[in-house]
């Protein structure tokens, strides 16, 4: 999944003469770094693949199933804020990630 992102930014870069490079430079390197991010902090496909064979074989599925720390905590700040700081608080975290490891080190 990470692979066919980075090649789609890549792609979207090839595409790019040098004036959209200069203008959409640092939203590429963005977005390489947000996937970056993304990959490191990944849940394993073995653990969504135990979760779904679970969802599959339950006698009473539930209707959703959290996979990772990081939907849980999503989840957990989504109940606790109204819509509008929940978004806030997501645009400011994907900002953050965006940044890079330097961005990162200052959260």
């Amino acid at each position: 999944m990470f692979e066919k992102a980075r090649s789609a930014v890549d792609d979207a870069l090839g595409g790019l003469p040098p004036k959209g490079i200069r203008y959409y430079g640092n939203e590429i390197e963005a977005m390489r770094n947000l996937i970056a991010s993304q990959e490191r902090v990944a849940v394993s496909a073995e653990s969504v693949a135990k979760i779904v064979e679970h969802a599959l074989i339950a006698r009473r599925p539930r209707t959703r199933y959290l996979v990772g720390r990081d939907a849980k905590l999503m989840a957990f700040f989504h109940w606790l804020l109204p819509d509008r700081a929940f978004d806030g608080l997501l645009a400011t975290t994907m900002r953050r990630l965006a940044r890079g490891p330097a961005g990162a080190k200052e959260m």
